[in-house]
């Protein structure tokens, strides 16, 4: 009969041995993995109607709301599953059999049993760079979230600005509408007083109701906007809010060159191809190691006719015509590639920070030539002149004249803040980050180059 004792013996030490090194790497793994963080968002003043709303604050609720998050915490979960995975060890195999057996002489038959258990290892350097190249990928996911989260929060915050210029729009909309009302209750006073004729109250008739049209699409244009920030910032905001500090026109407070040297060192687009180069690296280092032989050991114990059978044994892989080349090279080329990828990736940001700088600066003196000379002379052109018409001593021509330049110079002023502020948008995206360093010594050092 096959020894019993000394089968339960030996599945048990497998066992144990089995939950030791299941216990020891499980340990290991649940190291914290970086959820990212999110903006408070609960702030009763900014949810009451009619609620003047920062745009850090819109930022924050955009962050905490939107679906992209969700695909970040997807992609990470999916990073530390792998890490999980590269950990796991082989199964053991658990071999059982039975019969019968007889002598060729005739003899009586005879019950054989044999019960066989293998364990396959690895060798610690194949299974650590396993893990290595697994966890190399999990500073891959948290920089590409790093890309999104920028690229949502230049989303909102054009969404913003279109928000806060349509509001403005709305506002210059409102005083042009009242200024034309005014001009017309002035000319049908000189009609009953005989002092004008029906063309001209045809025509300021006509401005009015030009001037009411427009404020009407300017406040359609508004709502509409509004409409496209809540799709961003989910329902944290009220039906009626203002944005603050989206049309400010402020001076770049650093020179492109400073601004080009502030990009290639926090930009999350090149810090994801570093990550990527880290990875490939880990990668090669384990096709490198994937060739190693594994060895299987193993115990069996088994009774024949006359005999009990126990012992140990101990396989080898004989790596003699397979050695990985082949996915050696590839994770070679793929380093190569991403090496490449980050050249022109250093190319194409360094022209995207020169123009967004000098777009900047363009539009920001624009907006301030406009702001300081020819808004100013329009609307004093303009008082002049409905001073003089209220008095008679001007045509409606020379007033309606004057309103129109006094309209085209608000407009003009109008779009060059939010051009010059939609450029700020273009030029800190551009850098790779809204936090306005004002030097390079103000932003941190990003891993080495791939």
């Amino acid at each position: 009969m096959i020894r019993l004792p000394l089968l339960s013996d030996l599945l048990r030490v497998c066992i144990g041995a089995l939950i030791l090194a299941r216990a020891l790497w499980a340990d290991a793994s649940q190291s914290a993995f970086p959820s990212g963080s999110s903006a408070s968002v609960s702030d009763p003043h900014i949810g009451a109607e009619g609620a003047t709303v920062p745009v850090e604050h819109l930022v924050g609720l955009a962050l905490a709301h939107n679906p992209n998050r969700e695909v970040w915490e997807a992609n990470r979960a999916v990073a530390a599953a792998e890490v999980t995975r590269a950990r796991a060890w082989s199964n053991p195999e658990l071999e059982m059999s039975g019969g019968r057996s007889r002598a060729r002489d005739g003899g009586a038959r005879e019950t054989i049993h044999g019960l066989d258990v293998r364990q396959r290892l690895e060798l610690p350097g194949k299974r650590s760079a396993r893990i290595k190249a697994a966890e190399s990928e999990r500073g891959v996911a948290e920089r590409e979230a790093a890309v999104d989260a920028l690229d949502l929060e230049a989303e909102v915050r054009s969404a913003a600005l279109l928000v806060a210029a349509a509001d403005a729009a709305v506002m210059r909309a409102e005083a042009a509408a009242a200024l034309a009302n005014e001009i017309q209750v002035v000319v049908e006073k000189r009609l009953t007083a005989g002092e004008t004729d029906q063309g001209d109250v045809a025509r300021v008739r006509s401005e009015s109701a030009v001037a009411t049209l427009a404020l009407e699409a300017a406040r359609r244009a508004a709502e509409a906007a509004r409409a496209t920030l809540r799709a961003w910032c989910g329902e944290g905001l009220p039906a009626r809010f203002t944005v603050a500090d989206a049309l400010t026109v402020e001076p770049v407070s650093m020179t492109a060159e400073a601004a080009r040297a502030a990009a290639l060192a926090v930009h999350p687009r090149l810090a994801v191809l570093v990550a990527q180069a880290k990875a490939r690296r880990a990668d090669i280092l384990r096709e490198e190691k994937t060739w190693y032989p594994d060895v299987t050991v193993g115990a069996f114990a088994d009774r024949e006719s006359d005999t009990n059978n126990h012992g140990l044994s101990l396989g080898v892989e004989l790596p003699l015509w397979n050695r990985n080349q082949g996915g050696i090279a590839a994770a070679r080329a793929d380093l190569s590639r991403i090496s490449a990828e980050r050249k022109r990736e250093l190319a194409a940001l360094q022209r995207e920070v020169g123009f967004a700088w000098s777009a900047c600066e363009r539009e920001r003196l624009r907006a301030e030539g406009l702001g300081v000379t020819v808004v100013p002379a329009a609307n004093e052109a303009l008082t002049l002149r409905m001073k003089a018409f209220r008095a008679g001593e001007s045509s409606l021509l020379e007033v309606l004249d004057a309103r129109r330049a006094a309209l085209a110079a608000e407009e003009a002023l109008l779009e060059a803040r939010r051009s010059a502020a939609e450029a700020r948008i273009t030029l800190a995206k551009a850098m790779g980050t809204f936090n306005k360093p004002t030097s390079t010594n103000d932003v941190p050092a990003k891993d080495s180059q791939p």
